[in-house]
């Protein structure tokens, strides 16, 4: 059993990417794009992925439609009793659970924690608790979900909408600029990374290798040779207004590498 307080994300990404039969989620909130998509591309590799999540509007924020097409299940919770839930098991061999949503104001605003664990009377009890649960919810239908009194966070889960909306849009607006300058950029790549993770996974995807040489993208690299990295997704995410969108370690990443190319 450990305790995870920060890098959350990262942690359940770990666990996603690892589960080869199950994953089961129970959360109040689920509003983060780039853990949907990895649940989606679970899915559609013949993984089954159930997703339970509370009655609120907040949960409007994500369009789940794509993820139950690649073969995701959706139930809601309705009733008098509200979904307050925030664990999630892994082939039935692995549990997380703790304080964290699995949204973008639990990663990057609030102080959260989780617990792993592969005690099997624990993964035993929350399997029931899972299933119990999903026969409450599955005749529920996502078309009513309604305002449940969450006005604090949904502001603050507006508020990182709009900031990674206005990221989304600087990078759109930098691909233009390379094509006026003539740099050979696949757009087409990054809008598909936009498409599938956000703008928020789409500049998390291009760090993920880490600093070696032979793990830099191309696309940045020829940007180091047209002496252009401030039009890279690099530049972009360490200004000061995306920062609180990224992890420390994300931006340290991104630092690094634009220091180490810079003449």
């Amino acid at each position: 059993m450990r305790a995870f307080f920060n890098q959350i994300q990262k942690q359940i990404e770990s666990r996603i990417f690892d589960s080869k039969e199950s994953i089961q989620v129970a959360v109040a909130w689920f509003t983060n794009m780039e853990l949907l998509a990895h649940l989606a591309e679970k899915a559609d590799a013949g993984v089954s992925v159930k997703i339970l999540i509370s009655n609120d509007i907040i949960n409007k924020r994500l369009d789940f439609s794509k993820a139950k097409k690649a073969g995701v299940e959706l139930s809601i919770m309705d009733g008098d009793r509200f979904l307050h839930e925030k664990f999630a098991l892994f082939d039935r061999k692995k549990l997380i659970s703790g304080s964290y949503n699995w949204t973008n104001g639990a990663e990057y605003c609030n102080h959260e924690s989780i617990i792993e664990s592969e005690n099997e009377t624990l993964i035993n009890q929350y399997n029931i608790r899972f299933k119990k649960l999903w026969e409450i919810a599955e005749n529920f239908k996502i078309e009513r979900l309604i305002n449940q009194n969450s006005e604090g966070f949904l502001k603050q889960e507006e508020e990182l909408k709009e900031l990674e909306q206005e990221l989304e849009k600087e990078i759109l607006d930098t691909l233009e600029e390379l094509k006026k300058l003539k740099v050979p950029i696949s757009k087409t790549i990054v809008l598909d990374m936009i498409h599938r993770y956000g703008a928020i996974g789409a500049c998390r995807k291009v760090l993920e290798k880490g600093n070696d040489d032979s793990m830099i993208p191309s696309g940045f690299t020829k940007l180091v040779e047209v002496n252009r990295m401030d039009q890279s997704f690099e530049y972009i995410m360490t200004k000061e207004k995306y920062r609180k969108l990224f992890s420390d370690k994300m931006l340290q990443l991104a630092e690094e590498r634009l220091k180490k190319f810079s003449r």
